[in-house]
């Protein structure tokens, strides 16, 4: 065999170890990409379960703020929104109500 043949076939065997190291390369950053999509499909559905909201017009009574549901039951607003979504109350009284309910007997907290 002459020098010529050998580097020649050194070369070619040069380029094909290279391409197959970029293939496995790219395979390897596809797997990754597929794996990052999945997650984040996950991420997603976990998130869309999580998720639980009002829309739409809330029929309310002007006086007592009961809201109407679709059978045409009125319920206290904080049933409503704890049904439909993940918030709590905490009670407590503005200063108006409380000067309406208590009067002016009830000292209030000074504000600093």
């Amino acid at each position: 065999m002459s020098a010529g043949f050998v580097s020649g076939l050194m070369v070619i065997l040069l380029i094909m170890l290279s391409i197959a190291f970029i293939v496995g390369l790219m395979q390897l950053n596809s797997q990754k990409l597929e794996e990052e999509h999945r997650e984040l499909i996950k991420n997603l559905q976990t998130a869309f379960e999580e998720i639980k909201t009002l829309k739409g017009i809330l029929p309310i009574c002007a006086r007592c703020k009961k809201i109407r549901d679709d059978n045409g039951c009125w319920k206290q607003i904080e049933s409503c929104i704890r049904e439909h979504s993940e918030a709590d109350f905490s009670h407590g009284m503005c200063p108006e109500c409380i000067e309406t309910v208590y009067g002016s007997c009830v000292s209030r907290p000074s504000s600093r």
